[in-house]
């Protein structure tokens, strides 16, 4: 979150201390600990902010859940005029292999010819 850390930007992230994993348990989410009355630290215009934070990329796409990144400034905030502003980024579809299955086409006795039938679904075109 300081401007040293993160190329690209023009003044340090005005918060109060470095992001925390959740105490919540939730591993997707980052918690910043903003402003209060009395401090210092205020967002000005024209400045460019910004923080790098490691990732875990799933497995596969979340299928149970929006695959999108959500940043909220005044989230904990009951009523929705204290609440500051909000951006979503769509997320990109992990690249890998999923759908996978086997089929067995033929005979099933020792010996004989048999033929396999694979099937999966990839995110990344094939080129051709």
């Amino acid at each position: 979150f300081l401007q040293r850390d993160v190329p690209g930007t023009t003044a340090d992230l005005p918060i109060v201390e470095a992001p925390e994993p959740s105490r919540l348990g939730l591993g997707n989410l980052l918690v910043f600990i903003g402003m209060d009355a009395q401090s210092q630290k205020r967002w000005t215009p024209n400045e460019t902010y910004g923080f790098s934070a490691g990732i875990q990329v799933p497995s596969e796409t979340p299928r149970h859940a929006v695959n999108e990144w959500i940043v909220e400034w005044g989230f904990d905030q009951p009523a929705l005029e204290r609440r500051a502003a909000a951006a979503l980024a769509q997320g990109q579809e992990v690249r890998a292999v999923h759908g996978f299955q086997v089929w067995a086409i033929g005979g099933s006795i020792q010996g004989q010819s048999s033929e396999l039938l694979f099937q999966f679904g990839l995110v990344t075109a094939v080129p051709t």
